[in-house]
């Protein structure tokens, strides 16, 4: 290790995680994760919410060997509390642990089959930081030691805040939900309708965003990148391709030259699933450790997917049960004009060649993109403004059982099943988008999927990361 500190650490089986100071964390300069928001109840089942990185940090063992071990970054671990007037002849030292030691390493630590008992009753383990004094100890409870101290009354003046914190009694607004309700009022101003598809704003959490424009991590990026497809003729053409059809279809375009406004590069890199190759954008990436990400500039927004037992749960009330979902969900929503230039991202203009300055050509999306932070949201937010527009019965019903891009529709015949995959599909039609691969336990439903040109039903199907039997159900 480039730097150590010498600090007090508290062993905590109890603890799933393991914590450590962020003053610590600091002090020993460590590469910080992503930001996410904790909330830990302790003992009594306090609450306590707080933000959060994962760093990786080390310990010195007995052997001079180092454990490396996972934990979470917090601003206090212990309070001090009152302390009463000392008692004669008491050695007291009190300190305050910088490290907690969870049960991700506690039993690492702690395994050991030496232990020594004490006079006192106490036992000794030893572990492999050092020698641990444990168990109950020869105390008799049964004898009362009378004690006379005169004290001066403390005002403790942060205990009398904590308890008339409306926190305390639950009813102290929670941060995040302010949040939210900021980030669908932003949404809310800003969606319009182009005609032939909804465009929405990107939820930044500030009027003036601190946001470098990440070129030079892209250009690494793009290089590495073109030396691992170029090996493989096959995959850079077909990495092109992606792009050249987005370029065509309009879901990204020629970025204009950079006139001093707001801009950010996405590096890429491709991935398969089900032998199928998808190109996905870093909305994390940043230049340095304390740059912002343009994932960091963004608002989550609300996150109001139903209960996804319940929708399961309604799906097997009636005989049958028609799912479809969405196509490129989250690219069928425009992006506004004034947030294009943040979603820029490099590419080559000739494959054949490398990627030199006169090269590199520089495209931007006019669509949401997937990985970005507040996509989700939008996504949701989009289809219930479109659903609650609309206000039929089928559109309130499809809300109820929308999950992400997958939609549940619960029938009880298939003449009902025939009604509601016309509506459904004309209804997300008119808000610009395909709802596709129907499928139910109907073979007489599925048959009539096919006739208006939907792909066959398989046996064994996958909803909602559940295997289904199309036949047997």
């Amino acid at each position: 290790p480039e730097i150590e500190l010498e600090c007090h650490a508290f062993l905590d089986s109890g603890s799933q995680r393991s914590y450590s100071l962020t003053s610590v964390t600091e002090a020993l300069r460590l590469p910080k994760g992503t930001p996410t928001h904790l909330s830990v109840r302790g003992l009594g089942g306090v609450p306590t919410s707080f933000e959060s990185h994962t760093v990786e940090i080390g310990i010195r063992l007995l052997d001079g060997s180092s454990m490396v071990f996972s934990a979470n970054t917090m601003p206090k671990i212990t309070h001090k509390g009152i302390l009463t007037a000392s008692l004669p002849n008491a050695e007291v030292d009190i300190v305050q642990p910088s490290v907690l030691l969870g049960n991700n390493i506690f039993w690492e630590i702690c395994a050991s089959n030496i232990t020594s008992s004490l006079p006192n009753g106490f036992k000794v383990v030893r572990s492999k930081v050092g020698d641990i004094v444990t168990g109950r100890g020869l105390i008799d409870l049964s004898k009362n030691y009378p004690v006379h101290l005169e004290t001066t009354a403390m005002v403790a003046t942060e205990c009398y805040e904590h308890l008339w914190k409306l926190e305390t009694i639950g009813i102290m607004d929670d941060p995040h939900v302010k949040d939210d309700e900021v980030a669908e009022e932003l949404f809310k101003r800003q969606i319009t309708w182009t005609g032939n598809h909804y465009e929405v704003p990107l939820l930044w959490n500030s009027d003036s965003p601190q946001l470098p424009t990440n070129v030079a991590v892209c250009r690494k990026r793009l290089v590495a990148l073109y030396n691992r497809l170029k090996r493989n003729p096959e995959n850079l053409s077909g990495y092109d391709g992606i792009i050249k059809e987005q370029l065509r279809q309009g879901i990204i375009e020629e970025a204009p030259p950079d006139n001093g406004s707001l801009c950010h590069h996405l590096p890429h890199r491709d991935v398969f699933k089900e032998d199928k190759r998808r190109i996905v954008f870093d909305a994390s990436s940043k230049e340095r450790k304390n740059d912002n990400s343009l994932n960091d500039c963004q608002y989550r927004g609300p996150s109001r997917l139903p209960d996804i037992s319940a929708v399961m749960l309604r799906a097997r009330i009636p005989p049958i049960c028609v799912w479809s979902d969405l196509e490129k969900a989250f690219l069928k929503l425009g992006l506004a004009e004034k947030d294009r230039n943040v979603t820029r991202f490099l590419w080559l203009r000739d494959i054949s060649k490398p990627p030199s300055l006169d090269n590199i050509i520089t495209y931007r999306f006019c669509r949401v993109l997937f990985g970005m932070k507040c996509s989700p949201s939008l996504l949701r937010m989009t289809i219930e403004h479109h659903l609650q527009r609309d206000g039929s019965q089928v559109a309130l019903d499809i809300l109820r059982n929308a999950y992400v891009d997958d939609i549940c529709q619960p029938v009880l015949n298939v003449g009902e099943g025939i009604e509601r995959y016309n509506q459904a599909k004309a209804l997300f039609a008119a808000a610009g988008m395909n709802l596709r691969d129907f499928k139910s336990n109907s073979s007489e439903l599925n048959a009539y999927f096919v006739d208006q040109g939907e792909k066959a039903v398989p046996e064994i199907v996958k909803v909602l990361g559940t295997q289904w039997n199309t036949i047997q159900d």
